[in-house]
């Protein structure tokens, strides 16, 4: 009788044992589609972040262009203040914002139109992600 006894708590033990393993199983399913959903979705608003950041710099310093009488709007030398400070602060971001101010004012809006925008995915950026411009350093 004792062996009997001791046989069942065994196979109460490797059942117990069994459901533990599934449950840690469904656990670890479960963490693993939580943590790439939270991570693409950290993503996403760093990329929504950025564009936002990039939309607003281009808008403060592209108002800082040549005037009909070869000076900056705000009344300095070209390349002004802001602009000088730009290239200054970040060579890449600077570049970016050279390339952006070539473009035509069509083709900027529906640029700036778009990093305004509030995304809920990923925004497909005009430019290759290699592109030298997109290099972020910032200098010390």
């Amino acid at each position: 009788m004792e062996k009997q006894l001791q046989w069942m708590a065994l196979r109460k033990l490797r059942d117990e044992l069994k459901r533990t393993r599934r449950c840690l199983a469904s656990i670890r399913r479960k963490g693993r589609v939580l943590a790439l959903t939270m991570s693409a979705r950290m993503k996403d608003v760093a990329y929504e972040s950025r564009a936002k950041w990039r939309a607003a710099l281009a808008e403060v310093v592209l108002d800082h262009d040549e005037g009909p009488d070869g000076v900056c709007w705000c009344g300095e030398k070209i390349p002004c203040r802001t602009w000088r400070k730009l290239e200054e602060t970040n060579k890449g971001i600077h570049r970016q914002v050279e390339k952006w101010a070539s473009w035509d004012d069509k083709r900027l809006e529906e640029f700036l139109g778009e990093e305004r925008s509030t995304h809920d995915y990923v925004i497909d950026e005009d430019e290759p992600a290699d592109d030298p411009a997109d290099t972020g350093e910032v200098s010390a």
